[in-house]
């Protein structure tokens, strides 16, 4: 059995508690009730936020669908890719890509592309752009949803895209641009020869005029001698055919353009691709920002501090 004392005093203590509770109930009252107020205040005065996703596929290159297959080796694809500013021979990986998408150049030229202002007018700037964005890793494998929040929906879907758009030119010179090796060379010389050949070809005519005597022909002739046509043979016959030259050119420029695309077909296999698969649409609806959670855990915590100072000024008023 217990000690009926301690029990006593146990009783006592907690009626002491009470008491204090009682005491000091106005205060802890209001303090709950302002704290309330104020944080009823911010939820519902904060500006709402739209979110908009557009959705980008990773192709992984060649060499590196290749080596994955390969028990043994590592995984080349979750691996670091740029190093110095050069891109590997397997391409880049889904971990890089994901902190490519928020390099300084992509986000400025996103800010340029959409010419973003902040609160005061001026032009936003990389951190408080990138505070808008979120990358994130969807179920695919090679898929990256690239999310956008601002208090425009209509904006949010602009910078989405616009990020999502400048991310893949920037991925394709990145690829194109500091790779060099046999398929770049070929591309260039391949691209200049192409280039050389329209400019060629805008000198040139579709069409050419050709015009010869009736006599010359061989129906009319056969015709003059049947029936003895008078006054034909001073006519003359004026056809349209197709420029040889120009016929040509423009089978090499398709032959070109061919060979052209092949090149890119090889590099993007090689190295990956970036290409958007899901461009992002304008949101209908804000995004949960969970005001009414705000709230009641305010309301918490508001009471159990209230509690607690309203023991603190009673002991210290009895100190």
């Amino acid at each position: 059995m217990g000690n009926p004392q301690l029990i006593q005093e146990d009783e006592i203590d907690l009626r002491e508690y009470i008491k204090v509770i009682i005491k000091r109930r106005k205060f802890i009252l209001s303090f709950f009730a302002i704290v309330l107020l104020a944080a009823v205040l911010f939820s519902f005065i904060t500006p709402r936020v739209y979110k908009a996703t557009a959705t980008i596929m990773i192709t992984p290159s060649v060499v590196q669908s290749v080596f994955s297959q390969i028990k043994g080796l590592p995984d080349i694809g979750k691996s670091d890719a740029a190093v110095d500013g050069q891109v590997p021979p397997w391409g880049i990986s889904i971990a890089t890509h994901m902190n490519l998408l928020r390099s300084n150049i992509v986000l400025q030229r996103t800010v340029e592309k959409l010419n973003l202002k902040d609160a005061s007018g001026k032009d936003l700037t990389i951190e408080d752009l990138s505070k808008k964005l979120n990358v994130r890793k969807a179920t695919g494998e090679n898929v990256i949803e690239l999310e956008a929040a601002d208090i425009n929906p209509q904006k949010a879907q602009e910078i989405a895209n616009t990020w999502s758009w400048e991310y893949t030119q920037y991925n394709q010179a990145l690829i194109f641009g500091e790779v060099d090796g046999i398929v770049d060379v070929e591309l260039r010389n391949k691209e200049d020869a192409l280039l050389e050949l329209k400019k060629q070809i805008a000198t040139q005519k579709q069409f050419t005029i050709l015009s010869k005597a009736m006599s010359d022909d061989a129906f009319w002739q056969a015709s003059f001698q049947e029936n003895n046509f008078s006054g034909l043979y001073k006519k003359s016959l004026r056809s349209q055919v197709t420029n040889p030259i120009y016929q040509d050119l423009e089978t090499r420029i398709v032959n070109g353009e061919i060979e052209v695309n092949t090149l890119k077909t090889m590099k993007k296999l090689q190295l990956g691709d970036v290409r958007i698969v899901s461009p992002a649409s304008i949101p209908n609806y804000p995004v949960s920002q969970g005001k009414i959670k705000t709230v009641v855990l305010a309301g918490i915590l508001s009471l159990v501090l209230g509690v607690f100072l309203g023991f603190f000024i009673e002991f210290w008023q009895k100190e």
